[in-house]
């Protein structure tokens, strides 16, 4: 795993534990896990969580399957849930 799929992985479970309370600091972090997404679709990473968070945050009505290939020929299916 690399740094970026730790860093989303360690932000992704900070924010969840953050307190409603500290809305200021989930803003902060919320915009952090954003670039990081961007970065990992930007770069084709093969990151689930990554790809998920993306298609998450996308204005779609319904997403039944995508299909992606990266440069090492793996591909990786994702089905709304």
């Amino acid at each position: 795993m690399d740094i970026e799929a730790k860093q989303l992985r360690h932000k992704y479970k900070y924010l969840s534990a953050i307190p409603s309370a500290g809305e200021k600091l989930k803003r902060q972090l919320s915009n952090e896990l954003d670039e990081l997404v961007d970065a990992i679709v930007l770069l084709h990473k093969p990151d689930e969580l990554g790809w998920k968070l993306y298609f998450e945050g996308k204005d779609c009505e319904e997403i039944c399957k995508f299909l992606f290939y990266v440069g090492n020929g793996r591909g990786f299916t994702f089905n709304s849930t």
